[in-house]
């Protein structure tokens, strides 16, 4: 007998969501109406705010086909990972799931010549409003910029950096909008045509992806299936909540189906590629801020102030770490290839559109960055949360003035003040999935280099670095590799290390964290380990870039 099977839940997003319109603030003026003068909040000009998906009452909502991406690729994972989960049942459930029951579910994915679509109605997910909304959220989110109690959204902004200067770029200001963490949404599947004895298989399959999607995105800040944009920054984190199963007859009759239990051991799932996650620590040696852009002066006594996070403390934004670690990197690129045409003019221009991307070989170093550093044409191997202060060093006003450029001397009219904290110290976390391909070796070999660029205090961050502001050195608190073993392409491109497991991995990685405080033998031979895996990987990175030179030693 045919049936329906209905799920009913609650997500919750336990990070910033932005799951886009695909339209400004300008283009909604535009379409409803509106003076062209309008504006998206009264302290804010720009009309070109990104906006996200609103109901019919004007609320930020989740559609249903955001909903069924996200579960697919949730079942995808489980299907191609062996996760250690404690509950019998759920392992017997996990090895059930086959490509078979993915299409089943939820169709082919788009540009599959021989499209099928699912039998999974996904509903769109509505915000949950209890009707005190502004006024229990309005103290938690006054850190958030243009902050709307309203709206229930925020502005955030960011800008590119100029490649030659190492400033801000002319017309390279972006503003889109995000909701803030802890909104709730009511979610609803529908599982369509079911045989009596497929739909409880079919309900247990889908609940354990939803169960996944929670478990991954619960308290983290780096979510493996994140939803909408900026997930390589942290956003798009849901937690989820099952409220009910239901088997719907077609006389009306409704069933009670009893799902699995939580199983929490399901945080271990693995991406299937190989994966770095590190946790750092950057120490800043004399002041640092970043610009608070929605500040207005004259609320403070400083014309300037930095940006604090959602609980009050010092911050850099992942954005502001990902632009100038991108910006490293591919200056140690263009060092090592001198004529790779990464010229600061060709990096300035607009990132190459995704149907550019085949015109690019596999073993095309170029390609390597856009997979590695993210463009329009794909999507960054790099996730990276915000750095928040454990130690905020405290605020210090700093008495500025304009230099007349004709006299020397000061400039009329020019006094400011800013308001910045003094040595503070930031946590955050990365996280890199590498794809086993030929280009793996050469990205690990530059983000090694990177890395100890970061480590030394090369690298600054924040408002003001050429006044002195922002100068740190980092330290890596922990580190962790894993799918060492399954990175075959990696393995290959290591010839020497062909037998470094993942036991011998992890002791050369401790003697990175952990420096011998004696010359011990052990200790001796864990760094002359750790040696030996570094000059390979960045063998490989140069025989990569240059397949001409077999080897050179770093």
């Amino acid at each position: 007998m045919m049936h329906q099977i209905e799920i009913v839940g609650k997500i919750r997003n336990t990070t910033p969501l932005a799951i886009g319109s695909g339209e400004t603030w300008a283009d909604y003026c535009i379409a409803h109406g509106l003076d062209s003068t309008a504006r998206i909040r009264e302290d804010f000009d720009s009309s070109n705010v990104k906006l996200i998906h609103r109901d019919a009452r004007g609320k930020p909502f989740i559609p249903g086909s955001a909903l069924k991406n996200l579960i697919r690729r949730a079942l995808t994972l489980l299907s191609k990972n062996s996760v250690p989960v404690k509950d019998e049942q759920h392992k017997v459930l996990l090895e059930r799931i086959t490509d078979e029951h993915i299409r089943t579910l939820v169709g082919t994915a788009s540009g599959t010549e021989e499209a099928t679509g699912g039998r999974v109605l996904f509903s769109s997910a509505f915000l949950n409003l209890t009707g005190d909304e502004s006024n229990s959220l309005a103290e938690k989110r006054k850190h958030h910029p243009w902050y709307d109690a309203q709206e229930l959204t925020y502005i955030e902004t960011s800008v590119g950096i100029h490649r030659r200067t190492g400033v801000a770029h002319a017309n390279r200001l972006f503003s889109y909008e995000l909701l803030p963490p802890d909104h709730i949404f009511d979610a609803n599947l529908l599982i369509d045509d079911c045989q009596e004895s497929e739909g409880d298989l079919y309900a247990r399959i889908l609940c354990l992806a939803l169960e996944a999607i929670g478990v991954c995105g619960k308290n983290t800040s780096l979510p493996l299936l994140p939803i909408g944009s900026g997930g390589a920054d942290g956003n798009g984190a849901l937690s989820w909540e099952l409220q009910r199963v239901e088997k719907l007859t077609y006389d009306s009759q409704v069933e009670k189906i009893e799902i699995l239990k939580p199983d929490e051991s399901l945080k271990n799932i693995k991406s299937g590629m190989l994966t770095l996650s590190a946790s750092i620590e950057l120490n800043f040696i004399g002041p640092f801020m970043v610009r608070d852009a929605a500040w207005l002066s004259g609320k403070l006594k400083a014309d300037d102030r930095s940006r604090l996070s959602p609980d009050g403390k010092a911050m850099l934004p992942a954005s502001g770490f990902r632009g100038v670690f991108r910006s490293a990197l591919e200056r140690i690129y263009n060092t090592l290839v001198p004529d790779a045409n990464l010229t600061p003019d060709y990096l300035n221009q607009r990132p190459m559109e995704p149907e550019d991307v085949d015109l690019y070989e596999d073993t095309d170093p170029l390609l390597m960055l856009h997979r590695l550093l993210g463009s329009t044409s794909s999507r960054s191997s790099m996730q990276i949360s915000d750095f928040v202060s454990t130690k905020d060093g405290r605020r210090t006003r700093f008495e500025m003035i304009g230099i007349d450029r004709w006299t020397g001397g000061n400039a009329d009219g020019c006094k400011f003040n800013v308001e910045a904290f003094d040595s503070p110290t930031l946590k955050g976390e990365i996280l890199i999935q590498l794809p086993d391909e030929e280009w793996t070796a050469a990205a690990l070999g530059l983000l090694v280099l990177t890395m100890r660029d970061l480590i030394e205090g090369d690298l600054a961050f924040g408002h003001g670095v050429y006044r002195g502001f922002g100068a740190c050195t980092a330290s890596i608190k922990s580190l962790h590799i894993d799918g060492w073993q399954k990175a075959k392409n990696l393995q290959g491109s290591l010839p020497a290390q062909k037998d470094i497991g993942e036991d011998e991995l992890h002791q050369a990685i401790d003697s990175i964290l952990k420096p011998p405080e004696s010359d011990t033998n052990d200790q001796k031979s864990s760094l002359q380990l750790t040696n030996k895996i570094l000059n390979a990987i960045l063998n490989a990175t140069r025989s990569f870039l240059f397949p001409e030179i077999a080897q050179f030693s770093s």
